[in-house]
């Protein structure tokens, strides 16, 4: 178990297939203990892959399908909250790589959809479940906006066909 889920990748474990199952008894506990050390020790070759923790997109984790937030309620080192995928292998083996295949195309897609978001002006019409919320908040300021500018031209053409009446 990793993060209280099964081990998504069944070949850290696949090396220790060829040493014999103990049932713990008080006439096996050497043999018990050897075992789980090996197991330990085989865990010990890998780390927490640390997800797709892209910050400058962290308005659009929710948009990402496939992915979700992790919190890091274990306050595993790398990361403090990350987005991740739903198919993260949690433990990469030790190296230059800090995170799985997974949830690294999970961090390229926030990255793409971050420098598109930044790239491209708000269009009125675009939908909201596209928009991180500080979009969604210069969007509803320039309706808002635009309300006003129209609310004033309505009054003063009324203003002015009535003093033409």
């Amino acid at each position: 178990m990793v993060h209280c889920q099964p081990l998504p990748n069944e070949s850290i474990l696949s090396s220790l297939d060829h040493l014999p199952k103990v049932k713990l008894e008080e006439g096996t506990l050497d043999e018990f203990c050897q075992r789980a050390h090996k197991i330990v020790q085989s865990v010990m070759q890998f780390k927490v892959c640390v997800g797709g923790n892209h910050m400058g997109s962290r308005d659009i984790w929710d948009n990402i399908s496939d992915a979700y937030i992790d919190t890091n309620p274990y306050q595993e080192e790398g990361y403090a909250q990350t987005c991740r995928s739903v198919n993260c292998e949690l433990l990469i083996p030790f190296g230059k790589k800090m995170r799985c295949t997974s949830c690294y195309f999970v961090m390229r897609s926030l990255q793409r959809r971050s420098q598109a978001l930044q790239a491209e002006m708000i269009a009125p019409n675009a939908p909201n479940v596209h928009l991180s919320n500080k979009q969604k908040l210069a969007k509803l300021q320039a309706q808002a906006e635009e309300l006003k500018r129209r609310a004033a031209k309505i009054a003063y053409l009324t203003k002015k066909n009535i003093s033409n009446s």
